[in-house]
């Protein structure tokens, strides 16, 4: 019996690409729970806000807790979240589309937070900050600013 070399490089290299492929998604599949995670992580934070109770946050947030009221968050129909109640509006769609373009690996929600956090901070008047983010990551994927694939957001053209 005679060993073909051909044959044998030929199945390793099917293998090979068949690993690649398996790893690319793989690696989808992980981008994808990780960013659910980051959605889970910021509703329960809201909620937690919205009920009052910041000082029970684990301190591991990407913002600082605001300080407790005694009254629900005032909301003002017709005002989006990024809109302070006075002075000028926030222009967070851009700002998110920046981050992202300073990135061509792509980044996570979680990743842009903690980066718009560092990078512009976080306005007094958003009492949600994640769902204010989130809402800006939104509108700038609506408005072709910015593309999001596999769980992570890329600069458009990429």
């Amino acid at each position: 019996m005679t060993f073909d070399t051909g044959t044998f490089v030929s199945q390793l290299d099917t293998e090979r690409v068949g690993l690649e492929e398996r790893r690319v998604r793989l690696i989808q599949e992980l981008q994808s729970v990780e960013a659910r995670i980051a959605d889970i992580q910021a509703v329960v934070d809201g909620i937690r806000r919205l009920e009052g109770s910041d000082n029970e946050l684990s301190g591991n947030e990407p913002y600082g807790s605001r300080p407790n009221s005694t009254s629900p968050p005032l909301l003002i129909m017709g005002t989006e979240p990024d809109t302070p109640i006075a002075g000028t509006r926030r222009r967070s769609t851009e700002e998110v589309a920046s981050i992202v373009d300073g990135s061509p690996e792509g980044l996570s929600r979680q990743e842009i937070h903690a980066e718009y956090d560092r990078t512009f901070g976080i306005p007094e008047s958003w009492t949600v900050p994640q769902n204010a983010l989130n809402n800006a990551i939104g509108r700038a994927v609506k408005k072709g600013l910015i593309v999001e694939r596999g769980g992570r957001l890329f600069p458009r053209g990429s």
